[in-house]
């Protein structure tokens, strides 16, 4: 007892001279920091396992982050949740700069399951956070390992030389020490809820609107990051948005809907409440207007003219997805042939087209990820480093008068770019952090703008040429917010008037050929979004709710604010077969009467 005693003593001092003494200030960056960099030198130095080589290269970030979701509908609330949140990223790789663990597919291979135990601790727990690392770094590592011998296989099987391989596996980068400090977290909940409750509760005047939400969500993360080759980070990730939707029934039984979004880096660029409630009638107003437009039932394949933030959308999707996406990808070395089929392919066309034409001849597109304003108004996808510790150039031209000139990258080269160019991103997933490949402020420039008169007269003209009954036009509900769905107008061939139609398929107008530009406006507008993981479709039609609306990657697009485009084919839409609408009239209002058909 006597010993056990002694030992028990000895071991309490020994953990209060080196769990006090050599541990940092009290802070939260001094002990993430130092947690990190302890574990991952530890894990370098002594990671080594039977037949398994050392580590060649570890990174860890971790993520300490606060997120406010706030819902209200007809003045009241529904939801408000703040929370605090660890989230981490952890990357081992087995190898050297020539060939690495990665950029190998086969089956069983990939990244291990963590358990669900596996959190970091919310609390400035230093062993607790060098714990949770040390347990993930022996899970990633072991099956990086299994992976690298699975590819050394592989080759001799092949009997190829890894000398031989004719893209490295991982590039260089230089070794940089960046620390940026953002906000205080100090958030007026109330202040936001009561934004929400007072936007929600104009709905109460409109018996119509069958749903109605108010949602606003805040993510706000300290982004600690560091790798065994000497970089470290500390940068903010802010976001702020609040999403406005409505939707109610035509008397046809068609869903019409509409959604209102607005990003910003922090609460002083709020948009003001009464601008707030002007968009929102104007939203409204417009869901009204549609109930009565004229059902669609025609097809037209012609010229169309796109205005507004419809056209940073259309852009930001053909450019950063499909055939020519502006993103870099690594197709990877297969154990067996057949295995592209079973993890399905990307397309990895783009880069073969560096040097040769795939838009307009009269546009460019530049990357500018530094850039903080536009006009005054604050750009959302700016960013000064990127989630490998690469710092971007302040400028990268993409696109010049319509010749690819290199893509957006990482640190993995492909066939044609070698080095990384800092577009390895951060993204938000809710209540966490990934990472991707992705744009943050893109500038889409013309060298031969028009006003937007000449070009609906160009329209008109176009038109008439192709002996059509008339023209299209495609704009947002409103100008200067975001927005999901938009607005299809038939344009008379005579004096120009615009009639609203609904019931319409917009058939490729999203994945549209930007060959066929046949020209653009001499104005820009900004348009902050955030880019879904993969860039997936319905960009336009789907409604974000929940966290979904600050999910993905914050991206800023300065565009011309109308183009037009030489052919879209457009359709109507058939109509429900059944009725749907509700039986009993809404209780919000008395003064419209929905019946069932």
């Amino acid at each position: 007892m006597k010993i056990f005693s002694l030992v028990i003593i000895i071991f309490t001092a020994v953990h209060a001279v080196y769990g006090q003494g050599n541990l940092p200030a009290d802070t939260a960056e001094n002990i993430i920091m130092k947690a990190m960099r302890d574990e991952l030198n530890r894990n370098m130095e002594e990671l080594e396992y039977e037949d398994y080589k050392k580590p060649f290269f570890i990174s860890y970030a971790i993520a300490d982050a606060r997120t406010l979701l706030i819902n209200a509908t007809l003045g009241s609330l529904v939801r408000s949740n703040m929370s605090h949140i660890r989230d981490w990223y952890i990357r081992v790789i087995i190898g050297d700069y020539k060939m690495t663990d990665e950029n190998f597919e086969d089956i069983g291979t990939g990244s291990p399951d963590y358990p669900q135990y596996l959190k970091l601790p919310l609390d400035d727990d230093y062993y607790g956070i060098r714990r949770c690392l040390w347990e993930a770094t022996d899970m990633v590592y072991k099956s990086a390992s299994q992976t690298y011998k699975n590819k050394i296989n592989t080759l001799t099987e092949k009997n190829i030389d890894p000398e031989d391989l004719p893209i490295a596996d991982f590039s260089y980068a230089p070794v940089v020490s960046v620390n940026i400090d953002g906000p205080e977290f100090d958030l007026n909940k109330s202040k936001y809820e009561d934004i929400a409750r007072d936007l929600s509760s104009l709905f109460d005047n409109y018996p119509e609107i069958i749903y109605s939400d108010v949602t606003f969500a805040v993510f706000y993360a300290d982004i600690y990051f560091i790798n065994s080759e000497g970089t470290e980070v500390k940068i903010p990730l802010e976001l702020w948005s609040i999403a406005v939707s409505a939707q109610t029934f035509a008397d046809d039984s068609e869903v019409i809907s509409n959604q209102l979004l607005y990003y910003f880096m922090n609460p002083d660029e709020c948009p003001n409440l009464n601008v707030l409630k002007e968009d929102v009638t104007c939203m409204v107003d417009n869901l009204m207007a549609l109930k009565e437009a004229e059902i669609y039932n025609d097809n037209y394949s012609g010229p169309v003219l796109i205005t507004d933030q419809t056209v940073a959308q259309l852009l930001a999707f053909n450019l950063f997805s499909g055939p020519n996406s502006l993103i870099a990808y690594r197709e990877p070395l297969y154990a067996n042939p057949q295995m592209s089929v079973y993890y399905g392919q990307r397309s990895f066309s783009t880069e073969s087209k560096i040097d040769k034409r795939i838009i307009s001849k009269f546009l460019s597109v530049s990357a500018l990820p530094g850039l903080k304003n536009y006009n005054g108004i604050a750009l959302t996808g700016n960013f000064s480093v990127d989630g490998e510790g690469v710092i971007p150039p302040d400028s990268l031209v993409l696109i010049e008068n319509g010749i690819l000139k290199t893509l957006l990258n990482d640190r993995t080269p492909t066939k044609r770019i070698d080095k990384s160019n800092g577009h390895n991103r951060y993204a938000i997933m809710g209540t966490g952090i990934t990472k991707q490949i992705g744009p943050g402020v893109i500038f889409v420039s013309c060298s031969e703008g028009k006003s937007r008169e000449d070009m609906k007269n160009e329209l008109i003209e176009r038109a008439k040429e192709e002996r059509l009954d008339y023209a299209i036009m495609i704009k947002p509900i409103t100008s200067g917010t975001n927005y999901r769905p938009v607005n299809v107008y038939k344009v008379s061939l005579e004096d120009g008037s615009e009639k609203l139609i609904r019931s319409v398929n917009l058939g490729n107008f999203i994945d549209n050929n930007l060959k066929d530009i046949l020209c653009v406006s001499d104005s820009n507008i900004v348009y902050n979004t955030m880019i879904p993981e993969g860039m997936s479709g319905g960009m336009l039609e789907s409604f974000m709710s929940g966290t979904d609306i600050i999910k993905g990657l914050p991206s800023s697009f300065i565009v011309p604010d109308a183009i037009l485009i030489e052919e879209i084919e457009i359709e109507g839409i058939a109509q429900p077969l059944s009725g749907n609408l509700p039986i009993v009239e809404n209780p919000v209002g008395k003064h419209i009467k929905f019946f069932l058909f």
